[in-house]
């Protein structure tokens, strides 16, 4: 699958929801929107439509978006939200310097939880 780079694009309008002409192609998305937008056109969206792919939602500087393409992009926004504050913690994990004294031999997964303090931290970053 070919990866794509998307650039975030401004829509300041408020979204206007309109019919899809039957026939025409599903738009092409180019951009990313931001969260707020999104929840704003999934939220203006019709519930009692049986086909709510043939309602797209329009910004004038962004253009036509479907109502599963919209929920495609939020997935996106939300694993890169995910995987970015993944690499933060394994960014920390490579930096954190543990003290062998302050490690101990456990002989039960998880039992010895109780007798860590959470007030000092053992842990020191460089």
């Amino acid at each position: 699958m070919k990866e794509r780079k998307l650039k975030t694009c401004e829509a300041l309008r408020p979204v206007q929801i309109r019919l899809m002409q039957p026939g025409a192609p599903a738009p092409d998305v180019t951009r990313l929107l931001d969260m707020r937008r999104i929840q704003e056109a999934k939220a203006s969206f019709p519930y009692d439509v049986d086909e709510p792919g043939t309602y797209v939602a329009h910004w004038g500087a962004f253009g036509f978006i479907t109502y599963e393409q919209i929920t495609v992009m939020e997935w996106i926004i939300m694993v890169k939200n995910t995987l970015r504050e993944v690499g933060f913690t394994l960014d920390w994990i490579e930096r954190v310097l543990w003290k062998e004294t302050d490690l101990c031999v456990v002989k039960e997964t998880f039992g010895d939880e109780h007798a860590l303090s959470k007030v000092g931290s053992i842990y020191h970053i460089y």
